[in-house]
């Protein structure tokens, strides 16, 4: 009633303190915004890291705390390639940076989550932007259990800093009508997480439809080149749960992208003549 499992050990010896670059520069635990770089110790020595986008962005370096041959880098961009360079200081002289190691970020992802079920689903959603020249993305759709919506009639466009956008939420039944919980969150950092502060639309199981909200956009909303995520699910019965499979309803995700404050020149106004006769 159990198992016994043989693996092959191999001790490094720690090489004495040089200022030559480190050696096996390894990347790992690759994300869509984060990856940890790791090497051979040398004793008594301490580190310098610099990565950058490759081939040809800006370096950006910190140093490694004392005793410590790994580094976490945060704040990469989805699918980008980067390439990362160590050097070491031994006896307070440091030497030049090791060759690149490359490596690719890989895309955004969120938490599978999906309904279950063939009768309780989202009708339609409907969001509108305080900013009146940016218009509505309204969308009207039939019972499914998961739905990722990539089209540009199906993007959300939302500014920055902005208040008074309004989401609409219409609930459809294919059989009988049942009491539904529906909630809407927005990834405003973009950080592939939906937290609490990032929902946008909270409504108790009822029969009531459509149900609406309004929400602000952060101050600091990513206003990056890249789309962030709505996602809107709704649940038979109680208030779905985040990263939970919502029993008897429906996961919809949607594109979102926040646009930056600008200064530019709006588009020249146009004006239509009426004329109206007694």
């Amino acid at each position: 009633q159990g198992e016994v499992e043989d693996y092959a050990v191999k001790f490094v010896d720690a090489q004495p303190c040089s200022t030559a670059a480190p050696t096996n520069i390894t990347v790992n635990n690759i994300g869509a915004t984060t990856a940890t770089v790791s090497w051979v110790a040398t004793a008594g020595a301490t580190y310098n890291i610099r990565w950058r986008v490759a081939p040809s962005g800006a370096w950006q370096t910190a140093t490694v705390p004392a005793g410590q041959n790994f580094y976490g880098i945060t704040g990469l961009t989805e699918q980008t390639n980067y390439e990362v360079q160590v050097s070491t200081t031994c006896n307070g002289s440091t030497g030049s940076y090791s060759s690149s190691v490359t490596f690719t970020t890989p895309p955004l992802t969120y938490c599978p989550m999906t309904g279950t079920g063939t009768n309780d689903h989202i009708s339609n959603v409907t969001v509108t932007s305080s900013n009146l020249g940016v218009p509505p993305m309204n969308n009207t759709s039939v019972q499914t259990n998961y739905t990722s919506y990539t089209t540009a009639e199906t993007l959300i466009t939302l500014d920055v800093n902005s208040q008074n956008n309004k989401i609409s939420v219409a609930k459809g039944w294919t059989g009988a009508t049942g009491n539904d919980a529906v909630t809407a969150w927005i990834d405003f950092d973009r950080n592939g997480q939906f937290t609490d502060a990032e929902r946008i639309l909270i409504s108790p199981a009822n029969t009531t439809t459509p149900v609406t909200a309004t929400f602000a956009v952060p101050s600091n909303a990513y206003t990056g080149p890249l789309t962030t995520t709505m996602r809107v699910v709704l649940k038979r019965t109680s208030a779905p749960v985040m990263c939970q499979n919502a029993v008897d309803g429906e996961v919809e995700d949607y594109r979102v992208r926040i646009r930056p404050c600008s200064n530019a020149t709006p588009n020249a106004p146009t004006f239509t003549t009426t004329h109206t006769t007694a």
